[in-house]
């Protein structure tokens, strides 16, 4: 007789999850498995936190969710700073999707206009070698389409950590106000930096920062192409003068990632001038 199934019940909230097959499942004891009695086999080898330690600003844990289902929810619930009022929207959601998606493609293999550093491996992966799968680039397009088109629907929806709004200068989003606009600077920024085309590959924040408001994030991308490149001068001339500097990755290695930078905001008087599909 085949054993019950196991059925996991969150002690704090009563909600249960979906039964698990229990067929091979039981403590060394042959105690039935539960939620409640499972204890790893292993040693894990995590320190327990230090009770005479600093304490941590955050509370206990609490066990709010029951599923990860519920945890995936409270993930993705909108933080607001939805851009409403782009009369564009509905026009360009229902019928734009094909020409938009096919500009946004052109623009990530785009070697025309390129602004990435010469051994930028983001660069490297378009204009040397097909690192990508084509199909991969054409799905990702469409991924960069609905996350243009959430802007306007869902706002943001990570933490609102990563999330700054410029509201003035050179980094203003273009696009507040116009669908059209948004798809346009942001194929403009995947012609120019490809490491904004890593950023959509990646998907996840990186590509939400990059449709929120793509002319920031072209900025950001640029100034640490300026920072690298000083950098990599400067580097030069202590090798040329003898100084022993740390290695530097040779041609086909993965270089460290640079932490990104920020442009400075400028005053005013200066300036010339997360319904839709589930977001992943």
């Amino acid at each position: 007789m085949a054993p019950p199934s196991v059925v996991a019940t969150n002690t704090s909230t009563g909600a249960t999850a979906p039964p698990v097959p229990a067929t091979s499942l039981g403590n060394t004891n042959n105690v039935p498995l539960t939620a409640q009695n499972y204890v790893p086999f292993i040693n894990d080898g995590i320190l327990p936190p230090n009770p005479n330690g600093p304490r941590s600003v955050y509370p206990p844990f609490s066990n709010r969710f029951a599923t990860g289902e519920e945890a995936k929810a409270w993930r993705k619930r909108s933080r607001g700073m939805i851009k409403e009022g782009a009369p564009d929207l509905l026009r360009v959601k229902h019928f734009g999707r094909d020409h938009w998606v096919r500009r946004i493609y052109e623009s990530m293999i785009d070697i025309s206009n390129i602004d990435d550093g010469k051994d930028s491996p983001h660069r490297r992966r378009i204009v040397k070698e097909q690192a990508h799968e084509p199909w991969d680039l054409e799905a990702t397009a469409h991924h960069i389409f609905d996350r243009a088109v959430a802007v306007h629907e869902v706002g943001w929806n990570r933490s609102m950590v990563y999330y700054k709004e410029a509201k003035r200068g050179k980094l203003i989003d273009l696009g507040e106000k116009c669908l059209e606009k948004r798809l346009t600077c942001i194929c403009m920024a995947l012609q120019q930096q490809k490491a904004v085309v890593d950023d959509a590959v990646r998907g996840g924040i990186t590509l939400r920062l990059l449709c929120d408001n793509p002319t920031a994030r072209a900025a950001t991308k640029k100034s640490n192409n300026t920072g690298n490149r000083k950098r990599g001068m400067k580097l030069k001339a202590l090798k040329e003068l003898g100084i022993k500097v740390p290695d530097v990755p040779k041609e086909g290695e993965e270089p460290e990632e640079p932490e990104e930078l920020e442009e400075p905001e400028e005053s005013e008087e200066s300036e010339e001038s997360e319904g839709p599909e589930e977001f992943e």
